[in-house]
């Protein structure tokens, strides 16, 4: 009994070790470091996680029902959704830096919410972003920092925004074909 005590000891000494270099997020000994001194791009590994954990939860929160269509224009950058069961009215359209938010529900309603939640490129206006709505069919313009196939130098400072933008919704007067956006 005393040979299998030591044998065990033994054995998790020499695999321990091993085991804590690939799992260095739970080992809480010696090893804490591991990816500080051995892997040069535990940077790399971190954001990239973190970006797939974003798109899992975007893609938990979006109706499987909603057919969600992109274009990037000349000048501009559109999504287009189709919403068939609401208004105008019942649709919130938000950005938060890079982040896309869209939600349509019914108040006083049993209906369920409709969200869609979209990482877009760091080349988009969002405060300059604007919607519209018609016969159920959601168009979101957000018009293009730069202008496409332009080359531009980027050095690692960025305008990161945290505030909340509410776009603001494009309303087409048809009886003098002029274009405004209202604000709510």
């Amino acid at each position: 009994m005393y040979r299998l005590l030591i044998s065990l000891v033994i054995l998790q000494t020499v695999a321990g070790g091993k085991w804590c270099e690939r799992h260095p997020n739970v080992c809480s000994h010696k090893h804490h470091d591991y990816h500080k001194v051995h892997d040069k791009d535990g940077n790399f590994h971190e954001l990239s996680w973190d970006l797939v954990n974003l798109s899992r939860k975007a893609q938990r929160m979006c109706d499987k029902e909603v057919t969600i269509t992109e274009v990037y224009g000349m000048d501009y950058y559109l999504l287009s959704a189709s919403l068939p069961n609401f208004s105008s009215e019942d649709i919130t359209v938000k950005a938060k830096h890079r982040v896309l938010f869209i939600q349509a529900y019914k108040e006083n309603s049993t209906e369920k919410v409709t969200s869609l939640l979209k990482v877009l490129p760091d080349f988009l206006k969002m405060k300059e972003g604007i919607w519209n709505f018609v016969d159920g069919h959601l168009e979101v313009n957000i018009p293009y920092t730069v202008n496409i196939g332009a080359e531009i130098t980027q050095k690692c400072e960025t305008n990161i925004d945290e505030s909340i933008i509410t776009m603001n919704k494009q309303e087409i007067d048809m009886r003098f074909g002029a274009v405004t956006e209202v604000a709510f």
